[in-house]
């Protein structure tokens, strides 16, 4: 059996967010919000670029160390909602648990070898 080869683009990729996530969080506040050109009043507020950004990098990286686009997916959906949930104050344990038996799951149903 011949194993895949890494692609060493998802890598660069996974540190150049990180980069931009980092000087996202040194240099705006949290409350910022990003005005979009060309339409008027619709602003973009800054905490959804910070989970854009976390959650390509976490994808990029993890999918590099794992060699599989599909657990990097599953680790950083559940990563990224994870902490979505605590930002809208959803801080329970249950919702952990019900995050980690979904990803089990999910990694069960769509795993190769049964």
């Amino acid at each position: 059996m011949r194993r895949k080869k890494r692609s060493f683009w998802l890598f660069v990729i996974g540190l150049l967010t990180l980069a931009c996530l980092f000087y996202l969080i040194i240099v705006f506040p949290p409350d910022w919000k990003f005005a979009i050109s060309g339409v008027e009043g619709l602003k973009l507020e800054i905490v959804f670029v910070f989970f854009l950004f976390f959650s390509t990098s976490l994808f990029s990286l993890i999918t590099f160390a794992f060699n599989s686009k599909q657990q990097g997916v599953l680790v950083s959906t559940l990563v990224t909602t994870y902490l979505f949930l605590r930002f809208i104050g959803l801080t329970q344990i249950l919702f952990l648990l019900l995050l980690v038996a979904i990803a089990l799951i999910l990694e069960l149903v769509f795993s190769k070898q049964y």
